[in-house]
């Protein structure tokens, strides 16, 4: 236990603050203890939140008030989550539940890659065990704010072997408080500073362990387009990422889509023929086949379209490496995408 904890302090530079994420897809929070004198307004610009998600996750209205030392939940998306540690970023943990895996926590968490996973966790090819604590994102407070909810400093690994019994019976025989439902202040009227006593931080209880769960691949929702099928024999097809394409896919089934693709500019692929994709409703890092006419390369996805205006009507953007090496040469254009789900 001693030689991980040094490995993850030494993988992180030194401790770091973390908060458990709650809640379950794709409503996650964190909570928050509301300080003298905060609004709001206040606390929904320190957490990257707007004030009608608070309210709504809070079931709040607009008679609703604030009240001091009173837990609130912070929704997380993606607007707030980061991928990258910054300085006074907070790190999010996850505690892994029974039958997760890397995948399923992918995306589930804003489909971070499995590759930071790994990274920020110092994780190697074990599985996954029940109870594990995973950072899954770092939120990143506007200014100096007070934290009471703060949990550990580390991630938590699951209790030792002889000890599990012992961590089991803890858990069951813990009550824990319950959380006085939240309200809002009007942001107009001044509140009066109350003396508080200096806040605490948490102590997390220690969760039930048990047996470490296979791995087994996650199913993900179908890419809603129309089903084309291509020939997955294309001499012409290409890539540094085509030995990936269909490795660890056991459990799945092979999928084809096609839709409306832009690109998207990148370094990468001119030399070393690494193209990438962006596509909604697959887990980043996954490979894909991408084909037009009897061309076909192999990308790997980044992340999803997202929201942006520049991205409407479109179904994928490919990395214009990815375009040149199809002969594509326009600024829209029809691609046919293959996968596993």
């Amino acid at each position: 236990m001693l030689g991980c904890l040094l490995m993850l302090i030494t993988l992180f530079a030194g401790a770091q603050s973390m908060l458990p994420v709650e809640g379950k897809a794709p409503a996650y929070y964190i909570t928050y203890k509301v300080q003298p004198s905060e609004t709001l307004t206040g606390i929904g610009k320190t957490f990257g939140a707007s004030v009608g998600d608070i309210m709504r996750i809070n079931g709040m209205h607009a008679n609703s008030k604030l009240a001091v030392r009173e837990d609130i939940k912070i929704p997380l998306n993606a607007k707030n989550m980061r991928q990258s540690r910054e300085p006074n970023s907070i790190a999010l943990v996850h505690p892994v539940q029974k039958g997760e895996t890397l995948y399923r926590i992918s995306l589930n968490h804003n489909k971070v890659p499995i590759d930071m996973l790994k990274m920020w966790n110092g994780l190697d090819e074990k599985p996954l065990e029940v109870g594990q604590d995973l950072i899954i994102g770092y939120l990143v407070p506007n200014g100096n704010v007070n934290m009471p909810v703060i949990a550990t400093e580390s991630p938590r690994k699951p209790a030792p072997k002889e000890v599990k019994e012992t961590a089991k019976a803890q858990a069951e025989t813990t009550t824990e408080p319950a959380t006085t439902p939240a309200v809002q202040q009007p942001e107009e009227t001044a509140k009066t500073p109350v003396q508080e006593p200096a806040a605490q931080t948490q102590t997390p209880v220690q969760q039930p362990v048990e047996k470490p769960v296979e791995k087994k691949p996650e199913q993900q929702p179908a890419i809603k387009s129309t089903p084309k099928t291509i020939d997955l024999s294309n001499t012409n097809a290409d890539g540094y990422f085509a030995p990936q394409f269909g490795k660890d896919v056991e459990g799945r089934d092979l999928r084809s889509a096609s839709g409306l693709a832009s690109t998207f500019k990148t370094a990468s692929g001119w030399s070393d023929k690494k193209y990438y994709i962006l596509m909604n409703d697959i887990p980043p890092g996954s490979i894909v086949k991408v084909s037009s006419g009897d061309k076909a390369v192999y990308a790997k996805v980044l992340w999803g379209l997202g929201t942006m205006k520049e991205n409407e009507g479109l179904n994928y953007r490919i990395s214009n490496a990815a375009a040149s090496a199809l002969n594509i040469g326009d600024a829209k254009f029809e691609i046919v995408v293959v996968y596993y789900e």
